[in-house]
C-alpha cells in the first residue's frame, strides 16, 4: 500500500491465513509493529501472485524451444525455475523501514519466508497434478541445507514434499530486473535506489527527475524533507548490504543479484573481511563495487604494503620500457618516407579510413590520418582536424606510452548511436581510432620484422603491455562527462554520478 493509504488497512478474506501471518510477524516484532505490517502489506494478493508466477514459470519450461537436446533433457529432468522480486526497497519505504536496518532484515525474513513457503507448496500441488521432477529423490532432496532450514521453521512444507514430491528442483532467485524495474517505476531487484534524482534523456532534451517513490511521498508530505529511512545505496555500509543479501539468501534457493557498494577508501583488508562476512552469513556469492575503482587506485593500503606498491609500479614500468630522459624540444621534421597501414572501420558517421604511420626509430605511431565523409563536408573537415591534432601530439610527445594514452582516452567515447557488436562495436570516430591503434600495434608486420632483425633498443609491441587493456569500452556520460557510462541490468547507467538513460 502507498503513502496515501497509510491510514487504511488491508483486510483479509481468509481469517486462518491472517492468524498464521500474524504469528510469523509476532516472532520478530512487538505487537503494534506486527499489526502494522500485517495490515499494510497485501499478503493475500502477494500469495496469489507468487503461486500464479510459479505455475507460469513451470509451464514455460514445456513451451520453450531448446536449441540443443542436452539443454532440453537437463531442464525437463530438473524443471528448474526462479521466481524473483523487484521493488523491495519501495515496500520497505512504504512501510517506513530503513533499508539495511535490523528491522528491515526481520521484515525481509518474514516476507521471503512466506514467498518460499508458497512457492514450494504450489510446486507440491503441481507434483500432485503432473508428478515430481524426474530426478527427484525425496531423501536426498530433503538433506540439503536449505531444506533442513525449511524443516526447522516450516515443517509442514517439507512434510508435504516428502509425501507428494515437488515439481521443481529450485523455485526462487533474485534477478537484476533493470529494464523491467525501470519500466514499472520501482527499485530494481533487491537493490536499494542508487539516487533519489537522476537525468532522463528524451527527444525533448535532458531532464532531471525524481524517483517515482519520492514524488509519491511529496504528494502527501508536500513541504516535508525526506525522512531518515529514505536511504540510497551509497548511504549504506558495505556490511549492511551484505546482511540484507544474507537475509534474502536464507529463503532463496538459487543465486541473488546484489551489489555491495563500498566507499573509495575501502582497502583490500576491508574487502577480505566483507567476503568473510558474506561466507559466514551463508551468501552463495557477493559482488563488491568500490566507488571510483574503475578510474583510480588506492594510493596506499597500509604501511607494510608500500614496498609492494613500488615493486608493482616498477614492474609495470619495465613492461613499457624505461621512460626516456627529458630532452630539450627538437622538431625532427617528417621523413620523406614513412611506413604504416590503413584500417577500414565502420562508425556511426560512416566508413572511416584510418592511416597509422610509424616512426622508423621508435617504432611508435608518429602520424594518423582520418578520412571519412565527402570532401568539403563538415564531417570530413572535423575528422581531418582530429587526425592533425593527434599527429601533433604523437610527433612532439616524448612519452613512450603515448599510444596507450590515446587508446585509454579515446576508447569508449560515444554518442547516441553505435555500429557493430562485441569486440567490433564502435561508438564513435575516436573509438574507431583507438581500435585501429590496437590493431596496428598487434598486426603491423614491420614492427615484428624490425624486432627480429635488430636488438631493438626500444621495447617493441610484442614486449609491451597490450594496448587492449586500455580499451575501456565505456561511453561518455552526458551528465558528468566522464567515460563511466556502462550497461547494467538492461540499462545504461553512469558509475560516477548515477545518470541513467532509462
Amino acid at each position: 500500500m502507498g503513502f496515501e493509504d497509510s491510514g487504511q488497512k488491508a483486510e483479509f478474506k481468509d481469517t486462518e491465513k491472517e492468524a498464521y501471518i500474524r504469528e510469523q510477524l509476532h516472532k520478530h516484532f512487538p505487537a503494534e509493529k506486527a499489526e502494522f505490517f500485517l495490515h499494510h502489506i497485501k499478503w493475500e494478493d502477494l500469495e496469489e501472485t507468487t503461486r500464479t508466477g510459479l505455475r507460469f514459470q513451470d509451464a514455460i519450461i514445456d513451451a520453450t524451444y531448446y536449441p540443443f537436446e542436452e539443454n532440453r533433457k537437463n531442464q525437463m529432468n530438473e524443471r528448474r525455475v526462479g521466481l524473483g522480486i523487484m521493488g523491495l526497497h519501495d515496500l520497505l519505504l512504504y512501510c517506513g523501514v530503513k533499508y539495511g536496518s535490523e528491522e528491515s532484515m526481520k521484515l525481509i525474513d518474514v516476507l521471503m519466508g512466506m514467498m518460499a513457503e508458497w512457492c514450494y507448496l504450489e510446486s507440491v500441488e503441481l507434483a500432485k497434478e503432473n508428478g515430481p521432477f524426474p530426478a527427484f529423490v525425496a531423501e536426498k532432496f530433503l538433506q540439503s541445507g536449505y531444506m533442513k532450514q525449511m524443516a526447522a521453521e516450516k515443517p509442514h512444507v517439507t512434510e508435504a514434499i516428502a509425501k507428494h514430491g515437488v515439481r521443481n528442483v529450485t523455485t526462487m532467485t533474485v534477478a537484476p530486473t533493470g529494464t523491467t524495474g525501470t519500466m514499472v517505476g520501482c527499485s530494481t531487484g533487491c537493490e536499494p535506489y542508487y539516487a533519489w534524482s537522476y537525468f532522463r534523456n528524451s527527444r525533448l532534451g535532458m531532464f532531471e527527475e525524481n524517483a517515482e517513490i519520492v514524488d509519491a511521498y511529496k504528494k502527501t508530505h508536500a513541504d516535508a524533507d525526506l525522512p531518515d529511512y529514505f536511504v540510497t545505496a551509497m548511504d549504506l555500509t558495505p556490511e549492511e548490504h551484505v546482511r540484507v543479501q544474507a537475509a534474502l539468501q536464507k529463503w532463496i534457493d538459487s543465486s541473488i543479484s546484489k551489489t555491495c557498494n563500498a566507499p573509495n577508501e575501502y582497502t583490500v583488508a576491508d574487502t577480505k573481511k566483507l567476503y568473510d562476512l558474506a561466507y559466514e552469513l551463508g551468501c552463495k556469492g557477493v559482488t563488491i563495487y568500490r566507488d571510483g575503482s574503475r578510474s583510480e587506485q588506492v594510493l596506499s593500503l597500509k604501511e607494510e604494503s608500500k614496498e609492494e606498491t613500488v615493486k608493482e609500479d616498477v614492474a609495470v614500468a619495465d613492461l613499457f620500457g624505461s621512460p626516456v630522459q627529458q630532452q630539450p624540444y627538437v622538431n625532427k621534421g617528417r621523413p620523406d618516407v614513412l611506413y604504416g597501414a590503413t584500417y577500414r572501420k565502420e562508425t556511426p558517421l560512416g566508413t572511416a579510413y584510418i592511416t597509422v604511420n610509424d616512426d622508423p626509430e621508435t617504432q611508435l605511431a608518429t602520424e594518423i590520418f582520418v578520412n571519412i565523409g565527402k570532401a568539403g563536408s563538415d564531417v570530413y573537415a572535423a575528422n581531418e582536424a582530429l587526425g592533425r591534432a593527434i599527429t601533433l601530439y604523437l610527433r612532439d610527445s616524448q612519452n613512450p606510452d603515448k599510444e596507450a594514452v590515446l587508446v585509454k582516452h579515446f576508447s569508449g567515447i560515444g554518442g547516441s548511436n553505435a555500429v557493430g557488436f562485441g569486440d567490433r562495436r564502435i561508438t564513435s570516430v575516436p573509438d574507431a581510432i583507438a581500435k585501429a591503434l590496437i590493431e596496428h600495434s598487434e598486426t603491423f608486420p614491420l614492427r615484428r620484422l624490425n624486432n627480429l632483425e635488430t636488438a631493438a633498443t626500444v621495447q617493441l609491441s610484442a614486449d609491451r603491455v597490450s594496448l587492449r587493456q586500455f580499451n575501456t569500452g565505456k561511453d561518455l556520460c552526458p551528465n558528468c562527462h566522464q567515460h563511466t557510462l556502462v550497461r547494467h541490468g538492461g540499462c545504461h547507467e553512469c558509475e560516477a554520478c548515477g545518470y541513467s538513460k532509462c
